[in-house]
């Protein structure tokens, strides 16, 4: 009987080692599984030199965000002379309430996702280098503005609220890819300009934001009056967005506020790199001299920004210097480009 018992003893220990043995292959996959996750997690990260990503003041900042050197910089797009895909807003890029959204009617979901379509279609036309798509992307927004606005008045429910987050990612699209480059003096942007004086008269908050900041980017200085109204509004939002298209206008009056607004260290850096393009189309020493206080003082990206937009102001050529370096740095670079008639690269 012993030999018996000892067979199933032995028997009984090998399916445990067995069992033991796929247990530990299963956790190996895991892990790697796991380990994979983390290196595609990490690649939406901030690159640094050596290909590594890390935290930048304590929190971690997706790609789009970062700002690349505008000269020098050698990326796959830049090396075939091709205008860099649109980054898309993050209001366009995580819309909310679709999937309660009918399938059927004029304002369904598959209305949204069109227009959202659209809307990246009107932003990468705004910031091709073609002229020809350029101009298609100015009557795009002509046609997209008039229509969302009319959409937003007549809708209600979760349509309207879709709605909201289409307008807010729109305007923040043909910003960041129009850049300092306004729409082409034309009767269609006069007319515009007219459509909105007078929308903005009875318009809702989010369709009054949505309008003044198309203003902006249109870049008409015949909208400064009916924008200037907006600069004393008791809304804080409104009157933001109101210096900011007044900026992007070159109105010097917006410049003490949009220097305000700078110097708050809880500003988004979206908010700060728009603002920073605005001083720039300011001309003049006051703004140069505020870009130059952003950069000794904020935050390392957006001083990093402010560095970028000083190279631009001041004509700089050469590559301009990585961002760890620069930070190591930036007390040297700020004290270079504080002297107006500083000469030479940084």
């Amino acid at each position: 009987m012993k030999p018996s018992i000892n067979r199933k003893v032995t028997l009984l220990f090998a399916l445990f080692l067995i069992i033991l043995l796929g247990l530990i292959c299963r956790a190996v996959r895991v892990r790697q599984g796991r380990v994979v996750w983390l290196e595609n997690l990490h690649r939406e990260m901030i690159p640094l030199p050596g290909g590594h990503s890390r935290e930048i003041d304590g929190e971690r900042t997706p790609l789009s965000t970062l700002p690349r050197a505008r000269a020098g910089y050698s990326g796959a797009n830049e090396q075939k002379n091709e205008a860099p895909p649109p980054r898309q807003s993050d209001a366009l890029m995580h819309l909310t309430g679709l999937d309660s959204l009918p399938d059927t009617g004029c304002m369904n979901r598959a209305h949204f996702m069109h227009l959202r379509d659209e809307i990246e279609a009107c932003a990468r036309y705004l910031g091709s280098q073609d002229s020809g798509e350029r101009s298609k992307g100015q009557d795009m927004l002509y046609r997209l503005s008039r229509t969302m606005c009319e959409e937003y008045s007549q809708s209600g429910g979760e349509p309207r609220r879709v709605m909201e987050q289409c307008m807010s990612g729109m305007s923040e699209a043909v910003l960041d890819m129009s850049g300092d480059r306004k729409c082409d003096a034309s009767p269609a942007r006069g007319e515009f300009v007219r459509w909105a004086s007078r929308t903005m008269k009875g318009a809702d908050t989010p369709e009054l934001l949505f309008i003044i900041r198309l203003l902006g980017v249109v870049g008409d200085p015949g909208a400064l009056d009916a924008i200037g109204v907006y600069g004393d509004s008791p809304l804080p939002e409104v009157r933001k967005a109101a210096m900011l298209s007044m900026g992007l206008l070159g109105a010097p009056e917006a410049r003490d506020d949009i220097a305000a607004y700078l110097s708050d260290q809880d500003l988004p850096l979206k908010e700060g790199k728009s603002f920073l393009l605005a001083l720039s189309l300011i001309k003049g020493r006051s703004s140069e001299e505020i870009v130059v206080g952003v950069l000794r003082a904020a935050r390392p990206l957006l001083a990093y920004e402010a560095y970028l937009r000083l190279r631009e102001m001041r004509g700089d050529t050469g590559k301009p210097l990585p961002l760890e370096e620069f930070e190591q740095r930036r007390k040297a670079v700020a004290d270079h480009y504080a002297v107006r008639q500083g000469s030479g690269d940084l």
